[in-house]
């Protein structure tokens, strides 16, 4: 388990209540690998951290966890869905939150240490656009994850889950795999509208999902 209170079970959605409180070990574990990794990534990234935006926070039950592991954080989180933001402003209930569309950030250049946005591009066919802006918000470092397939859908299929869809979500619109997801991205940061701002891009496997870190450039 994540250490999650049970009040929260009362709050989050179903799909997060399937995925947060399980009561397999195996499951369990492959979360707590998932975020251990992506809060390496962030003490990595600058000891003296101080804004992370989170793009497409849903429940509110990663920014939970983030700010339970950096305390000292300014952390804002952005959703498409104001349901979403309702929920999560009860998980995070001294935080800020905002309803936007993460592909047309209000945002002006390096405006947050660090983006991170878990879990979204499965849910757009024009996800370039988000990952482009993402990079611009950034001053340090972005942070994103996506399902991989067939991993993904093998393990819900394992789990229970979504099982006349073969494993699939019904709301996942893409489906990606680690070396063709890391050739387009490459692609995108040699682009003319990147080029330059990148100082590294590295893609890491966290079954079955994926991490991508891109270091922006200072």
């Amino acid at each position: 388990m994540l250490n999650l209170p049970n009040e929260f079970k009362e709050i989050v959605s179903r799909d997060a209540r399937v995925k947060y409180f399980s009561r397999n070990p195996l499951k369990n574990r492959l979360l707590r690998k998932f975020f251990e990794k992506i809060f390496n990534m962030i003490m990595e990234s600058n000891q003296d951290l101080k804004s992370v935006l989170e793009v497409g926070c849903g429940d509110g039950i990663a920014g939970y966890l983030m700010k339970n592991r950096f305390k000292d954080i300014d952390y804002l989180g952005a959703d498409i869905k104001i349901n979403n933001l309702l929920v999560a402003s009860k998980v995070l209930k001294n935080d800020k939150f905002v309803l936007l569309d993460g592909r047309n950030l209000p945002l002006k250049e390096n405006s947050f240490d660090v983006v991170i946005c878990l879990e979204v591009f499965e849910h757009l066919k024009n996800w370039e656009e988000l990952l482009k802006e993402i990079i611009r918000a950034a001053k340090i470092e972005v942070i994103f994850s996506v399902p991989v397939f067939p991993s993904y859908q093998l393990s819900n299929f394992v789990f229970g889950k979504n099982l006349k869809r073969f494993g699939e979500h019904p709301d996942h619109v893409n489906q990606f795999r680690m070396g063709q997801l890391k050739s387009r991205i490459n692609e995108l940061l040699g682009s003319r509208e990147l080029k330059g701002k990148i100082k590294q891009f590295d893609l890491f496997s966290s079954f079955p999902w994926c991490i991508g870190r891109i270091n922006i450039q200072g």
